[in-house]
């Protein structure tokens, strides 16, 4: 439960069969990543390569992570992800994705289960895209570039939270995806002012017209 002030740079992590750095239920917080390579950890039984599990106050800063993957078969895991274990109340917050290069095999950079006051910022993110998951709300996703992925930003829920409270996407890339660009889906928000768009910039791959979803119970939305 005691702060924690604890570093880890500079390290190169991979082929473990689960993840490659994981904080674990430290409610105490504060710690940084930083500047590691993480990659080619197989992520069995949906470990990532970067987990932050129910700890606040953590800065995950310039690593370099990718094809946290079986090279045959579906990744089980996310390159990084951060959020709760099951319950919407997660002790995650003020979670910081900042300046990472995310790439090759595995699954998406993502936040579930009510994480609060968080920033994604200055990330570059290639084959695949950024997902949130039931409900993390005060969100900040500003000036990344997300490329070549199936959808770049997708929100998804099962209707247990009421919305994504305020969640601000603004000023990013959005480039080349195979489907979605933006997906609002599955009981996702219940209120317009749950997520913003503002400011971002779609190049849409050739031959597909699809850019933004909302398919989500009880929301009406206008787009210009």
């Amino acid at each position: 439960d005691e702060r924690s002030d604890s570093l880890v740079a500079d390290c190169d992590v991979h082929h473990s069969v689960l993840a490659g750095i994981a904080v674990w239920e430290c409610p105490g917080g504060y710690f940084t990543l930083r500047g590691n390579r993480v990659h080619h950890n197989l992520g069995k039984s949906n470990w990532d390569g970067i987990e932050i599990i129910d700890t606040p106050y953590v800065a995950v800063l310039n690593n370099i992570v990718y094809d946290n993957a079986p090279e045959n078969g579906v990744p089980e895991g996310d390159q990084i992800d951060a959020g709760g274990t099951n319950a919407l109340t997660s002790p995650s917050h003020h979670v910081i994705y900042e300046g990472n290069l995310v790439y090759g095999r595995g699954g998406g950079v993502k936040m579930n289960n009510e994480p609060l006051h968080c920033i994604i910022r200055r990330n570059v993110i290639l084959d695949t895209g950024m997902d949130f998951y039931e409900g993390p709300t005060k969100i900040a996703i500003c000036h990344n570039t997300v490329a070549d992925g199936r959808q770049a930003v997708q929100f998804w829920g099962d209707g247990k939270s009421a919305n994504f409270g305020g969640t601000q996407v603004r000023n990013n890339l959005f480039v080349d995806t195979t489907a979605y660009a933006v997906s609002l889906g599955n009981k996702t928000v219940s209120s317009p002012d749950s997520v913003h768009l503002d400011h971002n910039v779609y190049r849409f791959r050739t031959g597909n017209r699809r850019g933004i979803n909302v398919n989500a119970a009880d929301f009406d939305a206008t787009f210009p």
